[in-house]
């Protein structure tokens, strides 16, 4: 066992014990899950389906985005994967870092996130 010491919602300082638990399996945890960001409780995982050009797509191929990646469709136009995922921040924040290379097909509420400016201070992302 680990100690770690964390500080209360008092204000105060505690020595709290941290145990693993004896069946967590860390691999099986994150599975679905595009880094290590935990899905928020009661998430359901997602079906995602993007669109990238051909020469981004040239990159998806060579280096996925997660294991479930699929792909649906790969010619001179586009390339079409689809992902079943938890969608989370930072799989948003990928997202947003391909710009105009990536057409998000859906779901429809991911479509409406990546509208979205990541620097604005409204910009709280809604991942249900």
């Amino acid at each position: 066992m680990k100690k770690s010491i964390r500080k209360s919602a008092a204000g105060g300082w505690s020595l709290k014990r941290f145990s693993l638990l004896k069946d967590f399996d860390v691999n099986e945890y994150y599975k679905s899950c595009f880094g290590i960001i935990s899905p928020e409780e009661g998430q359901q995982l997602q079906e995602v389906i993007l669109s990238f050009d051909p020469y981004q797509g040239k990159y998806i191929k060579s280096s996925p985005l997660h294991e479930s990646q699929e792909i649906l469709k790969d010619n001179e136009k586009e390339l079409l994967i689809k992902l079943t995922l938890f969608v989370t921040y930072d799989f948003l924040m990928e997202l947003l870092s391909f710009g105009e290379n990536l057409k998000v097909i859906q779901p429809d509420n991911l479509i409406k996130e990546r509208g979205k400016k990541p620097n604005d201070p409204d910009c709280k992302p809604e991942l249900n």
